[in-house]
């Protein structure tokens, strides 16, 4: 069990990408999205706002979970917050907050 509020600490998905901030349209790099008690976004849209966004290039987050079980998955997007084609992205992962 884990108490709230909760560091989520992010390492590199891929040895090819690189991690920059939003709207640095470098190749190869992305920034971090997390996803939290939401299924994966479309690959073809900007990620929504309802989301994290870590548009700084941030490596972790803190975040303020209700008491109970939570699902949490990294996707990275790019320059515009589009997920990259191929996805590249964390498998989900199950927390619970108590």
């Amino acid at each position: 069990m884990k108490k709230s509020p909760l560091l989520v600490r992010f390492g590199k998905l891929t040895e090819q990408m690189g991690i920059a901030p939003a709207l640095a349209d470098w190749p190869d790099t992305g920034h971090f999205h997390l996803i939290i008690d939401s299924k994966p976004p479309n690959p073809n849209r900007p990620i929504s706002n309802r989301h994290l966004h870590l548009h700084k290039g941030q490596t972790e987050a803190i975040v303020e979970l209700k008491q109970g079980q939570h699902t949490l998955q990294i996707v990275m997007g790019d320059y515009s917050h589009i997920p990259h084609d191929p996805p590249v992205m964390s498998k989900q992962i199950i927390v619970n907050v108590d």
